[in-house]
């Protein structure tokens, strides 16, 4: 189940419980320490990343560029 918590300065992020642990999802993608299982932004379950861009086209070199987009270091 998700659900939101307060980081401060009026802004919440989503909390799941994984391996009996609170995870907040605070990033573009949350990785559980204990079993690494990956979760987005709103605590949904991602994929395997093995599967990560077979349906989207996505390359590898596209999907480790995340954090450039995160921070808003865009090229356009």
């Amino acid at each position: 189940m998700t659900q939101r918590v307060d980081i401060g300065n009026g802004r919440t992020r989503a909390a799941i419980m994984c391996c009996g642990e609170e995870l907040v999802c605070k990033h573009f993608t949350n990785t559980c320490p204990c079993c690494g299982t990956d979760y987005n932004m709103s605590g949904q379950q991602l994929a395997p990343r093995e599967q990560w861009g077979e349906e989207t086209g996505e390359s590898v070199s596209d999907i480790l560029m995340i954090d450039v987009y995160e921070n808003g270091d865009w090229d356009c």
